[in-house]
């Protein structure tokens, strides 16, 4: 079930310069408050590989407020190459993940 475990509105735009935080709305995965949250971020360029950036382009934690989850601050992105943001977390006893990919602009 991809389309389940994709952000809707992925692919996002994001400048090198630029320091932002995503919001997931967990409500779709049903069951109650997220817990235990890890987000991650791959390097996905050239296309089949998948590095792990999140020491370096995540800043901060996860926050959890109701049923949304806000990841780290997404930064020093690298211009032209493609990131995939992972969001995993648990509730209800189910552990569940969704992505989402961010395009890193000039």
């Amino acid at each position: 079930m991809p389309a389940k475990r994709s952000v809707l509105e992925s692919p996002f735009p994001q400048g090198q310069d630029e320091r932002r935080a995503y919001f997931v709305n967990t409500a779709p995965w049903g069951g109650g408050a997220p817990t235990a949250v890890v987000v991650k971020i791959y390097d996905v360029s050239p296309p089949g590989t998948l590095v792990d950036k999140s020491a370096e382009n995540l800043s901060g934690a996860a926050s959890v407020a109701d049923l949304v989850i806000t990841t780290p601050l997404v930064t020093g992105l690298v211009a032209s190459h493609k990131y995939r943001l992972e969001i995993k977390w648990a509730h209800a006893g189910n552990t569940d993940e969704c992505f989402a990919v961010i395009e890193a602009e000039l």
